[in-house]
């Protein structure tokens, strides 16, 4: 379908891949254009200084994306600075946080007490890479006198990788070393017996599978002095009433 040739007041893209807001390059439209980010971009506190020209090139173009829209969205005021900061247009800016249904919260799982439980199940859900790693959920689980629990690593890798299609042979290949590397990690804290790691599960099967088997969730935290947006991976979670367990850095405990 060609969008230009459609009559369209407004012209909405959101949350990731920032790729995806590049339609607006494109679009041969009078309509007003919103780009809508439910993370930030260049300034993820996820990447490593590994990823240096990944955040050059996302500098580069979250500035020219910025130019072709009419309002361009982020979580917090706290983002938002941080970009104008960095030189970015403040009039265009607007604050539109990851949603939270209230209403749902009640259709869900109710808190159950698990005192009595003698296993007791854990669930990641994200994905891990460069500067958002799993050691010091590693280290304070290996360091529990008892063992009593499982964790499941839902993902793990970065999700795009069990696309298919998406990447090919080469996707494959880098979803089974980054998975054999984690592997190692977790043979290395003697964690073989207590972690599982599970694929990438879609949304209606991962919240059946939180529903009937976890009893807490946990968030990795951004290695960052300051934190710029409440992880979306939290807001998730809050729809499961279940407890949360979060990792942070040890400078920020």
């Amino acid at each position: 379908m060609n969008i230009s040739s459609y009559k369209y007041d407004l012209i909405i893209t959101r949350s990731e891949p920032i790729a995806l807001h590049l339609i607006h390059f494109f679009l041969k439209t009078q309509a007003k254009k919103i780009a809508m980010f439910s993370d930030v971009g260049y300034l993820n506190p996820y990447y490593s200084k590994f990823f240096l020209l990944k955040k050059v090139i996302l500098f580069i173009i979250e500035k020219k994306i910025i130019d072709k829209v009419n309002i361009l969205t982020h979580t917090n005021r706290f983002v938002i600075e941080k970009y104008v900061h960095n030189g970015f247009e403040s009039s265009k800016f607007r604050i539109f946080p990851n949603p939270l249904e209230i209403s749902e919260l009640s259709d869900n799982v109710e808190y159950r007490d698990k005192k009595c439980k003698e296993i007791i199940s854990l669930a990641y859900t994200g994905s891990l890479y460069g500067s958002r790693n799993p050691d010091r959920f590693f280290s304070y689980l290996a360091d529990q006198e008892n063992k009593n629990f499982t964790v499941y690593l839902v993902g793990a890798v970065r999700n795009m990788y069990y696309e298919k299609h998406r990447f090919g042979k080469v996707g494959t290949l880098l979803k089974n070393k980054e998975l054999n590397l984690l592997k190692n990690k977790i043979e290395y804290f003697g964690l073989n017996e207590n972690i599982k790691i599970l694929p990438f599960m879609r949304k209606s099967e991962l919240e059946e599978f939180i529903k009937n088997n976890i009893d807490i969730l946990v968030n990795i935290d951004a290695p960052s002095e300051v934190n710029l947006f409440l992880s979306s991976k939290v807001v998730d979670y809050i729809q499961y009433n279940l407890p949360i367990l979060n990792i942070s850095n040890e400078e920020l405990l």
